[in-house]
């Protein structure tokens, strides 16, 4: 059978009947005259309009079909538009084809609510129902016209210009940026890799390669701080314990309430020790007096000048002994050899074993006692 092609020039609906009726066509009348009707059928009692098998209607240029308001057009199947569409009311299809441009004046309702809008500044808003999401299950998402220093190649998203979140950018890979801003709270909970540094407001930074330091603030820790060398330009404050294991290098003073050495103390300059020093009780220097207390021996390579002395016990000297003042001695002093060059006062019996001899003008002989007096 030769498809059959029904052409007007306008059609109307009305809402009365739904019927499609012929322009000028006074109620009553027939809807359609009867010098087409063997080119269509009424079909469903009548109240139906359509092409025989094959063919088609056709509004040509300047034709209009015209639903009045109230009127529905209904298409069961699919309807091929290759000019405009201008739709006053609205819109209702299953699915939708554009394959040149397409003009909405109003909001584009989906199936389940979801809308797509144009505003009137020129944004399209795209709003999915309160659980639903904007998905782009294939292909990536592109905004702007630049070139991503990695292809995308499914999945990825690429943008051009600035990125702004008011909430929280949550990533569970690797996250490399060339710049960023970020005016609240920037929560890291795997490693973060700064490559080329950290600066904190000029107070805190931390070196590119080096990884040298600058605090110019306090540092607190709470825990264990294993510092393998530290140079410390200001005052170092420790509230709790340092454990050192290795030098405390002090240039300047250096102030311990307490400290213990399990080591080598060596002190290059002044040790100022205002409290006392005590060597296991057995060395002492008493504070503010300086009363010094030696349980042991004391040894002395070089000079040793002392200008008062008691001494409770030996004191033994294996070298020459200077003593440019008195020599007060309560109990006995063996002396294997002495010079004497002022006055040698003896209060008590002065035993004399190896004899006496004063200038050779007057001699005791050792053992007999012989006494011998040139004058």
């Amino acid at each position: 059978m030769m498809a059959t092609l029904l052409m007007v020039a306008a059609l109307a609906v009305a809402p009365a009947c739904g019927v499609l009726r012929w322009p000028g066509a006074e109620p009553g009348e027939e809807p359609v005259p009867r010098a087409i009707q063997t080119k269509i059928q009424m079909v469903s009692g009548g109240d139906k309009l359509q092409a025989v098998s094959g063919g088609e209607f056709e509004v040509q240029s300047g034709g209009i079909i015209d639903i009045q308001d109230g009127a529905t057009f209904n298409v069961g199947g699919d309807i091929d538009i290759n000019g405009g569409l201008d739709i006053g009311e609205t819109l209702t299809v299953n699915a939708l084809v554009v394959t040149t441009t397409g003009t909405f004046g109003s909001d584009i309702i989906l199936q389940n609510a979801e809308k797509i809008g144009n505003q009137l500044d020129g944004t399209v808003a795209v709003t999915p129902t309160a659980t639903g999401n904007f998905l782009i299950a294939t292909g990536n998402l592109k905004v702007g016209d630049g070139t991503p220093s990695t292809a995308l190649d499914g999945e990825d998203a690429y943008i051009e210009g600035r990125l702004e979140t008011d909430s929280t950018v949550n990533v569970a890979g690797t996250a490399t940026l060339n710049a960023a801003s970020i005016t609240t709270t920037l929560g890291v909970a795997g490693l973060a890799s700064l490559d080329g540094g950290l600066a904190v407001d000029a107070a805190f930074t931390v070196a590119d390669t080096s990884g040298n330091t600058d605090i110019a603030g306090w540092l607190d820790v709470a825990g264990l701080a294993t510092v393998n060398s530290a140079l410390i330009t200001t005052t170092l404050n420790v509230d709790g314990a340092a454990d050192l294991d290795s030098t405390l290098d002090v240039a300047g003073t250096a102030t311990l309430n307490a400290a213990s050495i399990t080591t080598t103390l060596g002190v290059a300059g002044l040790a100022s020790l205002d409290g006392g020093l005590a060597v296991d009780a057995a060395f002492t220097v008493a504070d503010a007096s300086g009363n010094t207390d030696i349980a042991g021996w004391l040894d002395v390579a070089g000079l040793a000048t002392a200008n008062s002395a008691l001494i409770t016990t030996t004191l033994d000297v294996d070298g020459a002994a200077d003593l440019d003042s008195t020599l007060d001695v309560a109990g006995t002093a063996t002396v294997n050899a002495a010079v004497v060059t002022t006055t040698l006062d003896v209060a008590g019996l002065a035993s004399l074993d190896g004899g006496l001899a004063v200038d050779d003008a007057f001699t005791v002989a050792d053992t007999s006692g012989n006494t011998d007096i040139a004058g």
